[in-house]
């Protein structure tokens, strides 16, 4: 990065140099300036507003009214070429995704390469035209000339310290941005920044936060507020406030959020769903049923919704007060068969049908509807894998066993068929026939860890240490 901004420095060097003196090396220095840009888009506006401590500043300043003070042209051409405005409103640009822009942040000062070398040529053509004047009058204005410069090289340096400190840098942007849609994206780019990590674990673990941390979550929650005071209807701030109260575990104050977010935008599921689970979490069924309720009746025929509502009650299921989420789970699952049956069936709805059933507990029906999907579509892999393995958790091996090579005859790149026929050729005692399946596993998918753990189990069992340590280690890494 030093050598890269070397020659961002000679670039913007010698292309000042080319327009001042109106030298053919100007367009050489130019495109070598668009070479640097294709090289590393991310230092564009770097080019023609570097941040400048003192001495180079000051180094600016010099070479400019040596060489800039015999063309009029020359300081007007930089005045009008320097990006002051683009850079000022830089800032507009942040998206979670983008941390270079924040770091641009720091390019929004006064003083750059261009800007120090155009007003000292000013200056030096102003010093020509008071030469005639008294002593006194040069005196002052050379004495006026390095207060200012002096000024602005401070300005400078404030402005590099100021981007070398993210959360100086955040509120500082929070402070100059005037639009609600900016200051949404500026909080989630804080919020997905590795220092604001350590704000998340503080509240999982239900510790108090360092003052630092503290500082970056009361900076979050400022932004979120001043962009929904600025815009009261702006749904995606309402739920992104939402959302980081509940990450905070700060429910109540997530609930009112959600809430306002549907007032605003009645039509966002996500709203829904996770104002739902904030309720769940604070043992509220009856707030939540009626909060999952709202949602159905908005989106009457979505397959999804209703699928995530079932899973929702589901997951609720170990609560002490479950028996609420246990009656409306059956509820909302006769109502999604009947809503399956008037319209076409296909293997999906099977599918998704009996995979529903499976996740309540309903094997029969599970199995069921897997083999309605299977009818549809005999090569389908889903319905075959997870009635493969209905059958090999109620024993019946041997039904599993053709399921899953059926399976792997369809999809021979299906790894977790492999495994599982391995699984059950080690249960009947073929360990050989095992280890060849799970080492087909691990190649068709590296990142298998159950692969590699059965592949080290073999190995321990048969006295292979060495082997099974590496094979172990490779499933903590997978």
């Amino acid at each position: 990065m030093v050598v890269f901004n070397c020659f961002v420095h000679i670039a913007v060097t010698l292309m000042v140099f080319g327009l001042a003196l109106r030298r053919g090396f100007a367009m050489p220095a130019a495109l070598l300036a668009g070479v640097l840009f294709a090289v590393h888009p991310g230092k564009a506006e770097m080019l023609l507003g570097m941040p400048l401590v003192l001495p180079t500043s000051a180094a600016a300043w010099l070479w400019a009214m040596v060489v800039g003070i015999k063309q009029w042209a020359f300081p007007v051409n930089m005045i009008l070429v320097h990006p002051l405005p683009p850079a000022l409103v830089s800032f507009a640009h942040l998206s979670p995704a983008d941390a270079v822009v924040i770091n641009a942040g720091r390019l929004m000062y006064v003083p750059s390469i261009f800007l120090s070398l155009a007003a000292a040529a000013l200056i030096a053509r102003l010093y020509r035209f008071l030469a005639g004047q008294e002593a006194v009058i040069r005196y002052l204005f050379v004495a006026a000339v390095f207060i200012l410069l002096t000024g602005l090289a401070t300005l400078s340096t404030a402005q590099v310290s100021l981007g070398l400190d993210p959360l100086r840098l955040w509120q500082y942007q929070e402070r100059l941005s005037a639009h609600p849609v900016v200051l949404d994206n500026l909080a989630a780019a804080i919020r997905a920044l590795p220092e604001y990590q350590k704000a998340r674990d503080y509240a999982n673990n239900n510790v108090t936060p360092d003052k630092d941390t503290l500082e970056r979550i009361n900076t979050v929650e400022k932004i979120y507020l001043k962009a929904v005071s600025m815009d009261p209807s702006y749904g995606q701030a309402c739920y992104d406030l939402a959302g980081f109260y509940a990450e905070l575990g700060r429910w109540q104050d997530a609930v009112a959020w959600y809430g306002r977010t549907l007032a605003v935008d009645p039509r966002r599921q996500e709203a829904y769903f996770a104002l739902g689970r904030a309720y769940q979490r604070m043992d509220k069924p009856q707030e939540a049923v009626t909060v999952f309720n709202r949602l159905l009746a908005a989106f009457p025929d979505d397959e999804k919704a209703m699928a995530r509502v079932i899973n929702a009650y589901n997951v609720a299921s170990d609560d002490p007060q479950s028996s609420v989420y246990r009656e409306k789970r059956e509820e909302v699952l006769a109502a999604y068969e009947q809503w399956a049956r008037r319209k076409k069936y296909g293997a999906v709805d099977f599918f998704n049908l009996g995979f529903l059933y499976e996740q309540v507990g309903g094997r029969e029906e599970a199995l069921r509807f897997y083999r309605k999907a299977l009818e549809l579509k005999s090569n389908y892999d889903k319905p075959l894998y997870r009635l493969a393995g209905l059958y090999k958790q109620a024993g019946d091996l041997k039904t599993a066993l053709a399921l899953y090579e059926r399976l792997v005859r369809s999809h021979p790149k299906f790894a977790n068929g492999y495994l599982n026929i391995g699984i059950i050729y080690n249960a009947l005692g073929d360990a050989n026939r095992a280890r060849y399946l799970y080492q087909k596993t691990v190649d068709l998918d590296p990142a298998n860890a159950d692969g590699y753990f059965n592949l080290g189990y073999l190995s321990e069992t048969r006295g292979d240490l060495k082997e099974a340590i590496a094979f172990y280690e490779k499933t903590v890494e997978a």
